[in-house]
């Protein structure tokens, strides 16, 4: 077996095995979405005399709708395990005197930030500045207004973005992207659909599976940054019987 043969044997291996760890996440994802749904539809229908009170434990405890609960722990560890495999390919890189350095370092920064905002929800506190300052248009799309900075804020990440992932290999380059335009699908487009449908409606099942939605959009965005960077990786075995990290193939770049 040539060189060649065999550095594209490892490449296809390393792709099935990143392939299947983001399918395993995404599995888990959908299993937090559902969990989110089957409590909501417990208080809706059975919270009734000493019902009431576990199915509302159980959905303040589950609801992706809900701030500092199970779901907000799994999207912030989430991100965060992304900004921390970014930092390791810019330490890799560095290593390996690499040009991406700096761009993989301000993505696990970004990411990091991410997953702080999760975990506190720092972009609830643009809500009041931003609703004072667009004033009676704050209603329906822009029921919350925290978007309108939210959207200028995307706007940026998304123009890094997109210069980062036009220096990375083919492969990575498509997920990046993806995984971008899914996040901010579901952390910008889908919350101003529900911001609409919560003004007209209310807190009903169409703003149950609106904001379901959302969050499966942002989790599955993550999901597939994951994969980008476990595309970038590989882990070797070493004659001892130790384990040691490297970059992939595709984790050099273009």
């Amino acid at each position: 077996m040539s060189v060649v043969e065999r550095r594209d044997g490892q490449v296809m291996a390393a792709g099935r095995t990143a392939r299947r760890i983001a399918a395993g996440v995404l599995l888990v994802t959908l299993g937090v979405v559902a969990l989110s749904l089957a409590t909501r539809a417990w208080v809706a229908s059975y919270a009734v005399g000493d019902a009431a009170l576990p199915a509302l434990m159980a959905m303040k405890l589950f609801d992706v709708n809900t701030e500092q609960n199970f779901p907000t722990w799994f999207a912030s560890s989430l991100l965060l395990v992304c900004a921390a495999l970014a930092m390791v390919i810019a330490v890799l890189q560095r290593a390996a005197g690499q040009r991406h350095v700096t761009a993989w370092t301000g993505l696990g920064l970004a990411l990091a930030a991410l997953s702080l905002d999760e975990a506190v929800a720092m972009h609830e506190q643009l809500q009041g500045p931003a609703r004072r300052a667009i004033g009676d248009a704050g209603g329906g799309l822009l029921h919350f207004a925290w978007v309108v900075p939210g959207l200028l804020i995307a706007a940026v990440l998304a123009f890094g973005l997109t210069v980062f992932a036009a220096r990375q290999h083919a492969r990575v380059r498509r997920l990046l992207i993806v995984a971008g335009v899914v996040f901010a699908a579901g952390a910008l487009g889908s919350e101003t659909l529900s911001g609409l449908v919560l003004s007209r409606d209310g807190d009903r099942f169409l703003y149950v599976i609106v904001t379901a939605f959302e969050e499966t959009l942002e989790l599955a965005g993550a999901v597939f940054l994951l994969w980008a960077e476990l595309l970038c990786l590989r882990l070797l075995r070493d004659g001892n019987g130790g384990l040691s990290l490297r970059l992939s193939d595709l984790g050099t770049g273009t």
